[in-house]
């Protein structure tokens, strides 16, 4: 059974590393239903790299800085898969990871 995914990613001042962490994301094998990025505030172009990113999976919302916690929070507020799969915007996945989470989710 392919279960459906939410990526979940806080964004904070992480302009050098947030386009290869979504396009790990993007690479799965077994893609998620949506990337939903929160951008916390940032000071850098963080949101702007997002942006430039051509992909219906990639959803930014933009809130004033509260924190790490909080940019998770709104984001899990805000999925609409089975299931949410957190990733830091300075962290990149393999791309069978997606994958194995839902073969063992399925076992």
């Amino acid at each position: 059974m392919k279960n459906s995914f939410s990526v979940i990613i806080p964004l904070y001042n992480k302009e050098q590393e947030i386009e290869a962490t979504i396009r790990s994301v993007l690479a799965q094998t077994h893609l998620p239903l949506e990337i939903v990025v929160v951008n916390d505030g940032s000071t850098d172009r963080s949101a702007e790299v997002v942006e430039r990113i051509a992909s219906p999976l990639v959803r930014l919302i933009t809130q004033p800085n509260a924190g790490e916690c909080a940019a998770r929070n709104r984001a899990v507020s805000e999925a609409k898969g089975d299931y949410v799969a957190l990733v830091d915007a300075d962290d990149q996945w393999e791309p069978g990871f997606l994958e194995e989470i839902n073969a063992l989710i399925n076992e």
